[in-house]
């Protein structure tokens, strides 16, 4: 798994290591090792899936406040999706910076957004599944 530091502390995009062969690949998503080797303390307390039926179906921007505040990994199962996090951390030099790219099932990227993030996206393709 690739980890890739943004201008944004704690913003990260992960890029899996598929291993492919004639039957199609395998992408380890999660590996929490792996995430403390690169300095990202994470371990999932949930997991949610948002399935949309069409292309064009906007989510967000949602966040929690503190108690509830909680570490996203957001990455599609299927489809294509525009990913948004917006830093709403007063306490960070970067607040109000917003950071967006394009999220890719076929491609295995994902975006570890830390607590204190506002998130949403817009899904590009019909039948888009995101996990998070």
């Amino acid at each position: 798994m690739n980890f890739e530091a943004t201008l944004i502390e704690g913003l990260c995009v992960l890029r899996a290591t598929q291993h492919a062969d004639e039957r199609g690949h395998l992408a380890r998503l999660w590996d929490e090792m792996e995430f403390a080797a690169a300095g990202y303390s994470f371990r999932p307390t949930q997991i949610s899936t948002s399935f949309n039926r069409r292309r064009g179906t906007l989510r967000g921007l949602h966040w929690q406040t503190v108690p509830h505040a909680e570490t996203k990994l957001v990455r599609p199962v299927r489809g294509r999706i525009f990913d948004v996090a917006v830093d709403l951390r007063r306490q960070t030099r970067r607040w109000g910076a917003w950071f967006g790219l394009e999220l890719d099932a076929c491609e295995g990227t994902g975006l570890l957004i830390p607590a204190g993030f506002a998130h949403g996206f817009l899904t590009l393709t019909d039948d888009a599944e995101v996990l998070y």
